[in-house]
């Protein structure tokens, strides 16, 4: 993990750094930017505060607020959330997500305000589920999905996927 900043303060006992102006983080594919970012050595952690920003070459993730847990290559994003993977864009309140870079594949749970914008469909609903291992995302939370002239709702909703198309 690369680590860079034009000021910055380092607090040994807790493990703790705090960076600021011209922010990034990079480890391996994963590049990290933020207005402020503190590193927790302790649990691996990031945490970016204010127009945070992470992305590797599998998606690419902005919020006001965003963890990343390096080791385990995932996070939670809050608050104007945006995550574009596989040709979607997804807007929410919060996103839990987990990368899994040997296949090239992400899931993540969108809560609150959930739409999802694809080539051929919108939806919306109050939680989005998306296993990015079998490819489906079960919306639920009043889910809607418009495509053209015609709407589908119900209480769930299921997508199902075949190499990146819906």
């Amino acid at each position: 993990l690369i680590l860079k900043c034009q000021k910055g303060q380092y607090f040994e006992k807790k493990g703790q750094a705090i960076l600021y102006d011209k922010v990034s983080a990079i480890k391996e594919d994963l590049t990290f930017v933020a207005d402020t970012l503190k590193f927790y050595s302790d649990s691996n952690q990031l945490l970016g505060i204010g127009k945070s920003h992470t992305w590797t070459s599998d998606y690419d993730l902005k919020a006001d607020t965003i963890r990343v847990y390096t080791e385990l290559d995932s996070g939670i994003a809050l608050k104007n959330v945006v995550l574009i993977q596989n040709k979607q864009k997804i807007e929410s309140d919060k996103i839990i997500y987990k990368n899994y870079p040997n296949v090239k594949k992400l899931s993540y749970s969108a809560v609150g305000n959930v739409q999802i914008q694809d080539s051929t469909i919108f939806s919306e609903s109050e939680i989005a589920d998306y296993n990015g291992l079998n490819e489906s995302t079960i919306l639920q939370g009043n889910p809607k999905i418009f495509d053209q002239s015609r709407m589908l709702s119900g209480n769930e909703i299921k997508l199902t996927y075949i190499d990146k198309s819906l």
